[in-house]
């Protein structure tokens, strides 16, 4: 688990500063090619679900609050805003897929 986490940091940190560095540089707005959003939100969407009782399905929640840390740190504004808003995306993307969608599981024969 830790050894994931600090993935994560390392990850979201490259990621944050090639949209700071590199992708400044094209014409496009960084609102619309936001790395970090687009990173978190599959993170959300491709974890194994939250399970109660069970581990597991936490990995994107860390990830929101890494990801948003070094969205903060690499944009102007209100420290602590990005966080909130990746937490609370990704807590919603995890209710909607534990409370309405039911992944189907194969069993073996």
């Amino acid at each position: 688990m830790i050894k994931n986490v600090l993935l994560l940091v390392l990850f979201f940190y490259f990621l944050a500063v090639f949209q700071a560095i590199f992708l400044i540089r094209f014409n496009f707005p960084s609102e619309i090619f936001n790395l970090i959003l687009i990173s978190v939100v599959l993170l959300a969407f491709f974890e194994k679900p939250l399970v109660p009782g069970k581990s597991g399905g936490y990995l994107s929640i860390f990830g929101a609050i890494i990801g948003g840390f070094f969205w903060d740190i690499f944009s102007p504004g209100l420290f602590g805003f990005h966080i909130f808003f990746l937490l609370g995306l990704t807590l919603l993307i995890k209710l909607i897929f534990w409370k309405y969608v039911q992944i189907p599981i194969i069993k073996r024969v």
